[in-house]
């Protein structure tokens, strides 16, 4: 979408994950903490945990618990609807977590 008014700006923002670290300095989490951190991207770590089956089939390898895989993976198209797809079961188990903890 353009604006026909040059006056007039449209930003799209994606925040990255805000609500996950949020969360994590919210609730102290420190292996949360660590892997955000270490730049993991962690609706990637959790699609993975979630779908890994499906993942190593088509990649044809085991999934690798390293920085370096993980921001490759994120960056796949094949991908795209598994990282999309743990986001609500990641959202329901952080928000599920959170209300117990506090």
């Amino acid at each position: 979408f353009k604006s026909t008014d040059p006056e007039w700006l449209i930003y799209q923002i994606d925040f990255e994950g805000l609500e996950l670290n949020v969360n994590a300095n919210l609730t102290h989490d420190a292996t949360k903490l660590q892997i955000l951190n270490d730049g993991f991207d962690m609706h990637t770590k959790h699609a993975c945990t979630f779908y890994r089956k499906e993942i190593e089939e088509h990649i044809g390898k085991p999934i690798e618990d390293s920085l370096e895989f993980n921001l490759w993976l994120k960056k796949q198209d094949f991908f795209k609807p598994y990282r999309n797809g743990g986001k609500p079961k990641t959202f329901k188990l952080e928000l599920t977590a959170t209300q117990f903890a506090a």
